[in-house]
């Protein structure tokens, strides 16, 4: 009788994991100007078959150039993707996932120097009973963006001895512009 009781106490006590949703960079620090890329990549505890998500962003930072779908939702069955101001993705057969992927692939242009956040907002993900799951864990993800030298040739934002290499590749260009700085 006792183990029963201990039994049913640890099942009201654990608590129910919940799905893990983070944006990741492929580059944390970008140079002015250029484009680069975040994914929103969901780890799922169960089965679900829909998400939605609003980005939130300094628009002054950098302006989101496209939102495609990634491979969380459309893995063999019919899928819908709306990347308007809500992002959107839902599985439309009797269909389910648990296996961890991409949401989306979010494109992005680098407006000015600064940094800012790509944060996802009022985050819901739906269990295939069409119910949302009330438990959802997720973090944002933090990009700066910075003036690039102008002799930075192999863009890591110093200048060097590999850039003074690389210079040899631009013909007409003065050794010491290519050191005038050695910092962006």
């Amino acid at each position: 009788m006792k183990f029963k009781i201990l039994l049913i106490f640890l099942l009201i006590v654990i608590p129910v994991d919940a799905s893990f949703i983070y944006v990741n960079n492929s580059k944390p620090v970008i140079a002015n100007g250029s484009i680069s890329t975040s994914y929103i990549n969901v780890t799922p505890t169960a089965n679900i078959s829909g998400m939605q998500t609003k980005l939130i962003y300094n628009t002054s930072v950098i302006s989101i150039i496209s939102i495609s779908e990634g491979n969380l939702f459309n893995r063999g069955t019919a899928s819908y993707f709306n990347n308007r101001s809500w992002v959107l993705g839902i599985i439309t057969e009797a269909s389910s996932t648990n296996a961890p992927g991409t949401f989306a692939e979010i494109k992005y242009l680098a407006l000015s120097p600064g940094t800012t956040t790509i944060s996802l907002n009022r985050t819901i993900v739906a269990l295939p009973s069409g119910i949302a799951d009330s438990i959802v864990k997720h973090n944002s993800s933090v990009i700066t963006v910075i003036n690039k030298h102008k002799h930075d040739f192999n863009f890591d934002f110093s200048v060097d001895i590999f850039d003074l290499m690389l210079s040899l590749n631009y013909p007409g260009t003065p050794l010491s512009d290519v050191y005038d700085s050695f910092s962006p």
